[in-house]
């Protein structure tokens, strides 16, 4: 199932974006995003409007078997470790080329992968 399937059930009851949004506690323009597939309700608005809306639970709203991510998709979900990757890049060639000594090239080192993990913890938590 896709996230058309929102849209669909929402105007067959006769709701609008908003009064959706409020009967479930968030703005009309988050239900908005769902409808459009730019952003998905967690598990708590997803059980709420399973029963709005009166879908089976089983329903797959969150996201559909066959969805294929997108090369932006993907990058968008993936940018604070693409961008840490990138720092790490910069330090090592900065150093290499001698712009930078060993102490402030372990900092900046250090700090870029703690953005890394940074990203990859957040990553984690938003699958």
């Amino acid at each position: 199932m896709n996230c058309k399937i929102i849209a669909e059930k929402r105007k067959a009851i006769g709701l609008t974006q908003d009064e959706l949004g409020a009967m479930l506690g968030i703005s009309g323009k988050a239900v908005s995003k769902w409808e459009r597939g730019l952003s998905k309700p967690c598990e708590e608005h997803a059980e709420k409007l399973c029963q709005l809306l009166g879908l089976a639970v089983e329903t797959k709203i969150i996201r559909p078997e066959n969805f294929a991510p997108t090369f932006r998709y993907v990058i968008k979900n993936e940018w604070l470790r693409i961008l840490a990757v990138g720092a790490m890049f910069g330090v090592c060639i900065c150093h290499l080329a001698g712009f930078l000594a060993t102490d402030s090239t372990v900092v900046y080192l250090g700090l870029s992968v703690a953005l890394f993990c940074l990203g990859t913890m957040i990553k984690g938590n938003a699958t």
